[in-house]
């Protein structure tokens, strides 16, 4: 087959990613990728803070093995995941939750079409801690500690202004608080018409 299109998606914690490529791969019929499943085979900085404060250089995020995943799927073949051991099968389209967008090269230089998730930061917060309250089965000093670290330290992290170098790179910028269903027409049909693709 054609090398597949590969398509990024971006955006905050929380903004609604991991929703996002799940049912636009759904829809499309596509792979998709998931940058949190290569957590434990990759490194990132230790400290997001003092990684933002010493300049914030995204190629520090070292995703190598998601790099070449995507790489395999891009040039037609068939991989195993290295981390699930499932197999991956290249399809038209590959969706990957991208959330540093062109800004890792690692990984941008093999995505053709960024989109980015535009959420705002009540609502990327209130679903974090919603995330972390099921996942985690946190108490109220647990979330109590949570939005206190937000409010005095990482809050910077998920400004408009730290992430502008992430959607001003973008080729399409959506709005993270449509429905996720109004989202996917506006791909299709709207503002990414990637059916012509």
């Amino acid at each position: 087959m054609n090398n597949s299109i590969i398509i990024g998606v971006s955006g905050i914690s929380g903004s609604g990613k991991t929703t996002l490529v799940k049912a636009l791969s759904q829809q499309l019929q596509a792979t998709s990728l998931f940058w949190d499943d290569f957590d434990a085979i990759s490194t990132s900085p230790d400290d997001y803070v003092i990684w933002f404060d010493q300049g914030g250089n995204h190629n520090e995020f070292n995703y190598q093995a998601l790099a070449e995943t995507i790489q395999y799927l891009k040039n037609g073949c068939s991989v195993s995941h290295p981390v699930s051991k499932t197999t991956l099968t290249p399809t038209k389209y590959i969706v990957v939750d991208a959330p540093l967008g062109k800004a890792h090269h690692q990984t941008a230089q093999y995505i053709d079409i960024f989109i980015h998730i535009d959420t705002p930061l009540d609502i990327a917060l209130a679903r974090r801690v919603q995330r972390d309250i099921k996942n985690e089965s946190l108490n109220s000093h647990d979330v109590i500690d949570i939005l206190n670290n937000y409010l005095t330290q990482s809050r910077k992290l998920f400004t408009e202004e730290s992430m502008c170098l992430i959607s001003n790179s973008a080729n399409y910028v959506i709005d993270g608080i449509e429905k996720t269903e109004d989202q996917i027409k506006r791909i299709l049909t709207g503002t990414v018409n990637l059916c012509n693709t």
